[in-house]
């Protein structure tokens, strides 16, 4: 789960891996994607952020500290005329594992900068925009656009003028007032201006004053708009924060960019439950044919939630009105955020450490994985695996999850699921921490083909027995993530090391912290203790927990394996289908996969499977798209596209208050308590 090459032992080896692969010399003009290496005047510089080097910007590594981080200096590449030998059997293994990313470090755009959409990492994308020439004949002021309105969502690009300011947006917004935060969605360009007419001017007439849109108390059952449902002339949608009608028949015309087809009623303030309770009438004992019966009114609900006591928006919310809070505000959530809730469910360990091979009281999910890989086959599947990796550890890690190898009940077949989880599963091992050699003596890779040299490696090569060293700590100093989660420090003044550990080779404080806090509910557990990544189950557990992990854009493995994931029409667009390919762009998308030819990671991953789904029984389709060469990157809009997020509410009068987002952020909407822990972090507020 991160980018870099293993460390070998040995200073000949480590001395020629260097400059083999050597950093490439930037070049003005050029696109990085985030984390790309090149060298600049004898240094390696790391880029931070995706962006282009526009001719004449200027923006170089050295001048340019929030494009590029130094990362210490280039060695130039040793020309090697000959082809090296081949090596022998008495060296250090060479692991060739690659990294896998697993959260996105950035989450909001800094000043200045724009969004353009994702990465190959399926992480928001900002860029700066070049400057613009100052034209020599046109006005310096910037041309004329429509009036800010707060119900009306804009994406990045569309201008709007406010208070005779143009503004431009930088990524999608609504509500947000056009200059109240200079790290807010909109850019200041200039002086709004009104063009010249180049006609006569009619008669000056009484002055218009248009309307404001009132907030609104939407109902409940006012359905979503969706791209792809038929909605007909009059039909009223939710889209973004507010309420729209249809004023034709509407298919895949997404209300904020066609006005011709749908009109803005309002912003919903609130939300109300417009089923309404209707009292019958009392029959009178005796009827007559003249006996006129009066219905009881019916009843009308409140606007105002009853679930949020006495709260007024814009204020610091007590405890109880932020609990409060976060139920009113997801209690309309997606099936899929659901399903996502109940998928990352966990066991007390206090069951976990009671699970044993063949233990009559293992929960019915490692039962199952009992009979599918049972003691043996599992030493015969990983044959030269560290001893860490045991077989109880293995079941120990199973049991924590109770989705991971469940039983369905709704006629799907469960011990298939489960056999095909496991190859993919396993497959991903191998390429993590397999020893992935053909030539090593003395542990039986000589006679072990690769697909079975998985689990060799607990840690990185160059921590192992190595208490001293300190490694991928970057994080902690993140003015985002190093907030959020702050890194211990050892009595030696140094952090604690986030290096890879376990059969997923988690790295960084932002992937530790979020493990832990599914595992236990506080991630400080794990920022406090990282070893037991390696020493305990919970090297395996790493790797059960990412099969279950959703990260918007992108769906967890389990749910493009047993069929919760559905690709729509973007994720079909972008070649995103229910494969084992999909899984190695969840898992390493942006250095595996659009690559037009297969990775050799990749093909590492797709021969361990074919084997591993062959021994369990697991059938492979003709036609499945086992790599992701021709795919792209996840992008919203997609199946797993969806609100699983906290993170400032940056409409009119939402001072200390949040929104769910469907992008990644240190608070989860499936998490209890995380909305009291926006609003204090956002707010720098306690909410007591």
């Amino acid at each position: 789960m991160k980018t870099r090459m293993r460390v070998l032992a040995g200073a000949v080896l480590l001395g020629a891996m260097v400059s083999a692969y050597a950093a490439p010399v930037w070049q003005e003009g050029s696109t990085y994607t985030a984390g790309t290496v090149v060298s600049y005047n004898g240094q390696d510089y790391s880029a931070l952020v995706t962006h282009t080097a526009y001719i004449g910007t200027g923006w170089n590594p050295a001048a340019s500290p929030t494009l590029w981080k130094a990362a210490g200096t280039s060695i130039s590449p040793t020309p090697l005329p000959t082809p090296l030998p081949t090596p022998t059997r008495t060296g250090t293994p060479t692991p060739t594992p690659e990294p896998t990313k697993y959260l996105c470090p950035i989450v909001t755009a800094p000043p200045g900068w724009i969004f353009t959409g994702y990465d190959s990492n399926g992480c928001a994308m900002f860029e700066i925009k070049p400057p613009t020439p100052t034209p020599t004949t046109a006005p310096t002021q910037a041309p004329a656009s429509p009036s800010w309105e707060k119900g009306i969502a804009y994406t990045g690009g569309q201008r709007v003028s406010y208070n005779g300011q143009l503004y431009e947006a930088k990524w999608w917004t609504q509500g947000d007032v056009p200059g109240s935060s200079e790290w807010g969605p909109w850019k200041l360009l200039g002086a709004a201006i009104t063009p010249t007419p180049t006609t006569v001017p009619p008669t000056p007439g009484p002055s218009i004053t248009p309307t404001p849109v009132a907030d609104l108390a939407c109902k409940r059952s006012t359905p979503s708009w969706s791209a792809t449902v038929s909605f007909s002339s009059g039909s009223k949608v939710l889209y973004g924060s507010g309420q729209y009608t249809a004023l034709t028949n509407s298919l895949n015309k997404d209300p904020a960019l066609n006005k011709s087809d749908w009109k803005y009623d309002g912003y919903c303030l609130t939300y109300i439950n417009d089923v309404t309770p209707v009292v019958s009438p009392t029959p009178t004992a005796s009827p007559t044919p003249t006996t006129v019966i009066t219905p009881t009114p019916v009843i009308t609900p409140t606007a105002n939630p009853s679930s949020v006591p006495s709260y007024t928006p814009g204020t610091i919310p007590s405890k109880a009105q932020a609990d409060a809070l976060e139920v009113e505000l997801t209690k309309d959530a997606p099936a899929y955020v659901k399903l996502v809730k109940e998928t990352q469910r966990v066991i007390d360990d206090s069951i976990v450490d009671q699970v044993a091979p063949l233990a009559a009281t293992n929960p019915d999910n490692v039962k199952r994985v009992e009979r599918i890989v049972p003691a043996a086959r599992f030493d015969y599947l990983f044959a030269i695996r560290n001893a860490k990796y045991s077989y109880s550890n293995f079941l120990k890690a199973v049991a924590k999850f109770p989705a991971f190898c469940q039983t369905y009940s709704d006629g799907r077949n469960s011990d298939a699921i489960c056999s095909k989880l496991l190859a993919t599963m396993f497959a991903h091992m191998v390429q993590e921490t397999g020893a992935n050699t053909t030539w090593l003596d003395g542990i039986g890779a000589i006679d072990t083909p690769k697909w079975r040299q998985g689990l060799y490696w607990v840690e990185e090569v160059a921590y192992q027995n190595n208490p001293n060293l300190s490694g991928y700590t970057d994080s902690c100093g993140d003015p985002y993530w190093g907030k959020i989660w702050t890194c211990p420090k050892r009595a030696d003044g140094q952090y604690n090391s986030y290096h890879g550990r376990g059969a997923h080779q988690l790295t960084h404080h932002y992937n530790y912290a979020p493990f832990s806090k599914v595992l236990y509910g506080d991630p400080n557990v794990l920022l406090q203790d990282p070893k037991r990544v390696a020493d305990t189950w919970l090297n395996l557990a790493s790797s059960v927990f990412f099969m279950l992990e959703t990260q918007p854009p992108k769906p967890a493995m389990i749910h493009v394996i047993d069929g919760s994931w559905v690709p729509n029409a973007v994720d079909q667009a972008n070649g995103l289908t229910a494969s084992f390919g999909t899984t190695i762009n969840i898992i390493n998308g942006g250095f595996e996969c659009s690559k037009g030819a297969e990775t050799s990671q990749a093909q590492n991953r797709i021969y361990a499977y074919q084997n591993f789904a062959q021994e369990l029984g697991v059938p492979v389709a003709a036609n499945e798209q086992l790599g992701c060469a021709s795919q792209k990157q996840f992008s919203e809009g997609g199946a797993a596209s969806f609100p699983l997020y906290w993170d400032k509410d940056w409409g009119w009068q939402r001072d200390y208050m949040c929104k769910p987002v469907n992008y990644q952020t240190g608070f989860r909407t499936i998490s209890k308590g995380d909305y009291a822990k926006c609003v204090e972090f956002i707010w720098n507020v306690q909410v007591k």
